[in-house]
Parts: C-alpha cells; sequence; structure tokens
C-alpha cells in the first residue's frame, strides 16, 4: 500500500510493521501500523475522495468512539488532517470539530462543539483537553477549564499555584492512584510523576479502588505533574 507508506511519512509516523490487516469503516479504508517508539502505533487511512493521511491510533480510537456514540458523522465530518506539536495534537475532522490531546500517542477528546472556536481562540493559554465535552456542563484542560450554561459559554484561566492546591498532598498521590470526576485514572509514581491508566484491569493491578487517593481531582490539576507515560502492572509497589 505505497499511498499508505506515503500518508506515514507525511505524518513522520516510521516505517512500523502492519499491526492488523487492512480494514473499512464508514467508507474509509485503514490500516493500523506500528510506531517507531515502543507502544505506539499509527493508523493510515484512505477517504472515499480519495485522498490519504496518517493519525495516532489513540486519536484514532477517540474518533471511533465518538462515532459511534450515535452522536452521527453529519455534524462531526471525516477525519481530515492531524499535526503535532509541543504539548497539543490535533485531529481536524471535516465538520469543523477537533479532537485533541496533550501528546501525539496521548489521551484524546472531542472539544465541545460549542467550546471549540473559543478554544481554539485561547488554545495558548488552555491548553489541551484533559476531559469529554459531551458528557457534563463543564470541560477541563490543561490550563483551566470553560463552563457551558445553556448558550453561555464562559472559560477561565487557573494559575499553576491553584492549580497545584488542587492535588491531593504529595505524601497521598506518590505510588497511588488519582481520578478525575469522569474516571480517568493516573498513577503517580515516587518521583511524583503521571502515568495514564488505559484499562480496568492495569488499575487493579495498581491496587484498584482502595490505591485511589482521590477520585475529584480536576484535569488542570492533573496537567501540573509531569506526564511520564502510559501505565503497567510493574509499576506496582514491590
Amino acid at each position: 500500500m505505497t499511498r499508505f507508506r506515503e500518508a506515514l511519512d507525511e505524518a513522520q509516523a516510521g516505517q512500523g510493521c502492519p499491526i492488523d490487516d487492512v480494514d473499512g469503516f464508514d467508507g474509509m479504508t485503514f490500516q493500523r501500523v506500528a510506531g517507531e517508539s515502543a507502544g505506539s502505533s499509527w493508523v493510515a487511512l484512505e477517504r472515499p475522495d480519495g485522498r490519504f493521511l496518517a493519525v495516532p491510533w489513540t486519536a484514532w480510537k477517540r474518533y471511533r468512539i465518538v462515532a459511534e456514540a450515535g452522536m452521527g458523522f453529519d455534524g462531526f465530518g471525516l477525519p481530515s488532517s492531524w499535526r503535532g506539536a509541543t504539548d497539543l495534537a490535533e485531529l481536524s475532522l471535516d465538520g469543523g470539530l477537533t479532537i485533541a490531546s496533550e501528546e501525539a500517542h496521548g489521551l484524546y477528546f472531542l472539544v465541545h462543539p460549542q467550546v471549540d472556536q473559543l478554544w481554539h481562540d485561547h488554545a495558548d493559554v488552555l491548553g489541551a483537553p484533559f476531559s469529554s465535552g459531551m458528557t457534563t456542563s463543564r470541560q477541563d484542560f490543561a490550563g483551566g477549564y470553560v463552563e457551558l450554561k445553556g448558550t453561555e459559554v464562559t472559560w477561565v484561566a487557573v494559575p499553576d499555584a491553584s492549580a497545584k492546591q488542587a492535588l491531593p498532598p504529595r505524601s497521598q498521590r506518590v505510588d497511588a492512584i488519582v481520578e478525575q470526576p469522569s474516571g480517568i485514572g493516573w498513577w503517580v509514581d515516587s518521583a511524583d510523576r503521571r502515568w495514564s491508566i488505559r484499562s480496568d484491569r492495569v488499575g487493579e493491578c495498581l491496587g484498584g479502588q482502595g490505591a485511589v487517593a482521590d477520585d475529584a481531582v480536576p484535569g488542570y490539576a492533573i496537567a501540573q505533574l509531569e506526564l511520564a507515560g502510559v501505565a503497567d502492572c510493574s509499576l506496582a509497589p514491590a
């Protein structure tokens, strides 16, 4: 699939080996391939209009979740472009909306449709989304949050000092799990770095609910901790 390889090259995704067979989704043809770094992978896809592009696997997964949740493709559109930059990676959709993350292979979230333009106007302050924009009237970002009340949208930048105060004390959070109100979990190691918990199995081997230091930490507070990677069972204390 020469055109798939060209799309991967354009995204600087490396030349990994295919992980899965070529498959289809809503008129698109795609294939997952391994990335250059351990644990990373990409999806090379062909759109119905013949365009090719490559996106990180985690961005593709979030797109599929949003699409399959019954929100409809008409308002969201198909993936049209992806770009990665320091502290922010964006998957743009035909409908003008954005699925974004703090890093290329990180956790992606749909920026709420009512918030998207405001977020783009203030992305240098708000940073990457840290919670879903579709399940509550508030969406957290690395640098603050946005609240929706009907058609009214209000955004608040949270200073670093205030964000750090929203974390549980270091003595409680290290070698423990901290969770956001949505249930997204992070393992905090002895160096006070956070590791993304991507599955219930990993959460359980790290101690499960008995290891949760706080289950209502806002996303902008989580963002104050250095991101170390994706958690696995080897992080569990001896």
